[in-house]
């Protein structure tokens, strides 16, 4: 498989899995708090989920890498992943001395894959993925999952009563959902104020789960935020692709414009042909 259908489905995956992983900067250390953590009702512990993840109205991680693992096959590129919230993500992937290669526009509508070095794109909406993969996946659930903001897939927005404790035990820090097609998992971590550490989406349909991790989180502009994230994909037991996002530079809340491809010299393909490669 050469480098650039690699990286081209890279992209085209990271919409069915949905930016992060950080070297070390300047920033303020956090402490988590050491003490017994108390046990809430499941509309208590949403509450400071809610009160406690990040919000902003922009973030720019203009310097980051990807270290990648599909299929056995691994990589490693630079990338940078803009976003204005409730708008547009833009994650660009870089591989060649800072030159952009390959685009991934996501807004509310749906999402483009541009191919820049075969000169072809890639456009659907978020139906394509429920027709193929039973999961009602939309731009919310894309957005919140990058952000380390609770969501809930395959419902719009979510009310205390979707969520129980796993195993009816509060102290497990695990709330759990049960939906039709979907059993999702959130992990909390009370020792770093109440912040989701890890979520698992299962799919018993096609026996597939994807695992999303959050670590080092660092302070930026007043926002505390992972710079880690690893998103993990396994069907039937079998990992099929890993994706370790590692951003060296983010910035919060500043002026950011985001300029979409003008793609009257590109050719549309195929998505199912790619995802064949």
């Amino acid at each position: 498989m050469k480098i650039n259908k690699i990286i081209s489905i890279i992209l085209a995956l990271f919409i069915f899995t949905a930016c992060h992983t950080a070297k070390k900067a300047v920033e303020k250390p956090i402490v988590k708090d050491t003490s017994v953590p108390t046990v809430f009702s499941t509309a208590d512990m949403i509450k400071k989920l809610q009160k406690n993840q990040p919000y902003f109205k922009t973030a720019n991680a203009s310097k980051m890498s990807i270290d990648v693992d599909v299929s056995g096959r691994q990589l490693s590129v630079s990338a940078a992943c803009q976003i204005v919230s409730d708008s547009a993500i833009h994650l660009s992937v870089m591989p060649l001395f800072g030159y952009e290669l390959y685009k991934l526009e996501i807004t509310p509508q749906g999402f483009i894959l541009i191919d820049k070095f075969n000169k072809r794109y890639y456009e659907e909406s978020y139906s394509y993925i429920e027709n193929r993969f039973g999961v009602a996946v939309t731009f919310d659930d894309i957005q919140s999952l990058i952000s380390n903001q609770l969501f809930l897939v395959d419902k719009k927005s979510y009310l205390a009563e979707d969520f129980v404790w796993k195993n009816n035990d509060p102290s497990s820090m695990i709330l759990v959902s049960k939906r039709v097609k979907t059993e999702q998992e959130t992990i909390i971590d009370s020792m770093l104020l109440n912040r989701i550490a890890q979520i698992i989406v299962k799919s018993a349909e096609y026996n597939s789960i994807l695992t999303i991790n959050y670590a080092d989180f660092q302070e930026k502009n007043t926002i505390l935020f992972p710079h880690k994230i690893a998103l993990k994909a396994e069907q039937n037991g079998i990992k099929k692709a890993q994706f370790d996002f590692d951003i060296e530079k983010i910035k919060f809340n500043e002026p950011l414009s985001l300029k979409s491809i003008n793609l009257a010299k590109y050719t549309r393909g195929d998505i199912n042909s790619l995802l064949k490669k």
